[in-house]
């Protein structure tokens, strides 16, 4: 359900990214469950481990345009699971790695759209980019290894929105460190948030408490717009457990990145 929901945010960012003049976009991160069959399952994770070598890979690897017709060459069929030493030479030539998030919001009709910081309250009902706690150790690993830099982009029905990942997690390392009584303010007068939150496990029904960094899009990059006809389509997953869950995907749709979206990407570029 998830992987799904994210496929949707990953195929808008890579047709968007791809209609611009000076950039594309490439799977690069573990974007499918895996293949059913028990004799192919073993063999994808082993290859897709051996691929993770250092750290945790983004979704997509954002190229200059000049760069990609090579960089597809040489990454082949799949690139979620070519190795790192196939792809080194691809990653040193990219602009930066893509986190991409999906959210189940129309943007700009949630009641607070319009706030900006200094906020007045500490859960503001607006759109924001989420990381998770977990994510962000073997992203840095990633980073620090390739030295390149890792934009989070969250999309929603309508719009997405950007904030580079190393300006998040050094804001979110100064508000963990200040003072216990001073944490709450610090949140809203630079709009991000330290959460712990619960996950629900959808196959056993059980809670896990995350740590989560949630910042407010107006600290972010207004980094595109969806245009046509996006659908949200309900529909029922059987698992193999016989739980059923109803769900909702996104689906349609072409991201237009905005110019702002466009300046992000050429500033990565020059990091």
């Amino acid at each position: 359900m998830r992987f799904e929901q994210g496929r949707w945010s990953e195929e808008r960012l890579i047709d968007g990214i791809n209609k611009t003049a000076d950039f594309r976009a490439m799977p690069y991160g573990r974007s499918q469950i895996g293949p059913e069959e028990p004799e192919r399952i073993k063999k994808y994770w082993k290859d897709y481990v051996a691929a993770e070598s250092h750290g945790k890979r983004p979704d997509l690897l954002v190229l200059r345009t000049a760069d990609y017709a090579w960089a597809l060459e040489v990454a082949g069929g799949d690139p979620t699971t070519a190795p790192e030493a196939k792809l080194n030479a691809v990653v040193q030539k990219a602009v930066c790695g893509i986190e991409a998030e999906n959210s189940l919001w129309v943007a700009k009709e949630m009641k607070d759209f319009a706030s900006k910081v200094p906020l007045t309250k500490k859960d503001p009902k607006s759109p924001n980019i989420w990381v998770k706690d977990q994510d962000a150790p073997g992203l840095r690993v990633w980073m620090h290894h390739h030295q390149k830099p890792v934009v989070v982009v969250q999309v929603f029905y309508d719009a997405a929105y950007a904030i580079p990942l190393h300006s998040l997690l050094v804001l979110a390392d100064f508000i963990e460190k200040a003072a216990e009584g001073e944490r709450g303010d610090l949140e809203k007068k630079f709009g991000l948030f330290v959460r712990i939150q619960s996950y629900v496990d959808s196959r056993t029904g059980v809670a896990t408490k995350k740590k989560v960094f949630v910042a407010h899009h107006s600290i972010g990059t207004p980094f595109g717009e969806l245009e046509g006809e996006v659908k949200a389509e309900p529909k029922v997953i059987f698992g193999k457990n016989g739980k059923i869950m109803p769900c909702v995907f996104f689906s349609g749709g072409t991201l237009r990145i905005t110019s702002e979206g466009q300046g992000l990407l050429s500033k990565m570029g020059d990091l």
